[in-house]
């Protein structure tokens, strides 16, 4: 009889500390339990230094979930402030690009020429800048920033202008040659730009740029771009090449009109 006594006391005691350890686990994620919790620990003394111990490595268990939910919301804290560090750097980076593009166009406007300053539209379909009649847009004019050219506008509204651009199948014909003196034309593809009536004779290489000579509407020395690619044809006396433009329409906040 009193082993079972003994046994029962025994289980109880396990049961009794369970529960109790229980209780203090679920206190730490919620604060219902959380005066639970308090006066546990406050009964929770062990007259018997085996049941010290035992306490003890019960409470080890909540040192460590505190310190890993404190840990966990240091982080979110830490990841948040480095997303926001994010935002005000790309804002700040957009600053300094339009700046920087204002200071190159203070640099290369002369003032004995008309230069008006507008916005392209971005549509891949119709090229387009912001600006016609009632400001001054003529039909004709270049669209140069940094001393590239883009194009050239086509079509003149109100409020809004067309622009045709190098790689577009309606765009003029412009006299280019490299920075070796090598002349042909541009013409565009539709989709990119290629240079065109060049002799087989004449030596093209990548990498060379391709600059304006000069005729009616566009000045000379503009950048149309560097040469990406030579394409020549053993029985074809003409050789071409593909042009690549360093600076895109679509990419820009401000353009030149000239």
């Amino acid at each position: 009889m009193i082993k079972v006594q003994q046994h029962i006391t025994f289980w109880h005691e396990w049961i009794v500390m369970g529960i109790t350890s229980l209780l203090l686990l679920v206190g730490v994620q919620f604060p219902f339990f959380q005066t639970i919790q308090q006066q546990t620990t406050e009964l929770l003394v062990f007259p018997a230094p085996a049941y010290q111990a035992i306490g003890k490595i019960l409470q080890e268990p909540l040192v460590f979930f505190r310190s890993k939910i404190e840990l966990q919301t240091t982080i979110r804290d830490l990841q948040q402030k480095y997303a926001q560090a994010l935002v005000e750097l790309a804002q700040l980076e957009s600053l300094k690009k339009e700046n920087k593009q204002l200071k190159e166009l203070v640099t290369v406007i002369d003032d004995s020429k008309q230069v008006r300053i507008t916005t392209p539209l971005v549509s891949y379909a119709q090229p387009s800048i912001v600006g016609g009649i009632q400001e001054g847009i003529k039909q004709g004019s270049v669209v140069v920033w940094s001393g590239q050219l883009f194009g050239v506008v086509t079509e003149v509204g109100h409020g809004i202008s067309r622009v045709s651009l190098l790689q577009d199948t309606s765009s003029p014909r412009v006299l280019v040659k490299t920075e070796t003196g090598v002349q042909g034309i541009l013409h565009g593809t539709g989709k990119v730009i290629e240079l065109t009536h060049v002799p087989v004779t004449e030596q093209l290489k990548v990498e060379q740029r391709v600059l304006t000579i000069g005729q009616e509407g566009i000045p000379a020395g503009l950048l149309v771009g560097i040469i990406s690619q030579v394409k020549i044809d053993p029985a074809d006396p003409i050789q071409s090449a593909l042009i690549s433009q360093p600076m895109s329409f679509f990419e820009q906040d401000v353009v030149e009109i000239r």
